[in-house]
């Protein structure tokens, strides 16, 4: 997400190539990311100047953002009374099929383990909730994938 001198790129249209990561970076840091401009202290026809920022201010600037990225390396532990309420609560972590938003967990997360007492998981057997080959988001389609490849039922 920048251009051959440096700057970064704030903003892209959905069939550009880099939409994805584009849309990882939005859904964590907002309007925190796309408005990111350095105010040069000019001033032309009565408004300001602005500059694009440089990849490497963008960085301090986000790195200073820690509405979402404080939870990196740490476990968060969910739990629910009811199925509808524990699916709530997990989208956030896990769910990009929505509106691409500000605030959301799952371009950082990993892995989510789900644990319970399920009669069908007693022999030891992982059940594996993915989004589905050729999905949209190359990342999650390579992890699908991968599972696949180890897999011993499908």
């Amino acid at each position: 997400l920048t251009t051959q001198e440096g700057c970064a790129i704030l903003y892209v249209s959905e069939d550009a190539h880099n939409y994805d990561s584009w849309c990882k970076v939005y859904a964590v840091y907002g309007d925190s990311f796309t408005k990111s401009s350095i105010d040069t202290g000019e001033v032309a026809n009565g408004r300001k100047v602005y500059n694009a920022m440089m990849v490497d201010d963008l960085k301090d600037k986000l790195k200073r953002v820690r509405t979402v990225t404080h939870k990196l390396g740490t476990v968060e532990h969910v739990e629910a009374n009811k199925a509808r309420n524990f699916r709530r609560k997990l989208e956030r972590y896990m769910d990009s099929a929505n509106e691409v938003n500000y605030g959301q967990y799952w371009p950082l997360v990993k892995r989510c383990k789900v644990l319970g007492r399920w009669d069908v998981l007693k022999s030891g057997a992982q059940f594996v909730d993915a989004p589905g080959v050729n999905d949209d988001n190359s990342s999650r389609d390579k992890m699908v994938a991968q599972y696949l490849k180890q897999a011993d039922a499908i």
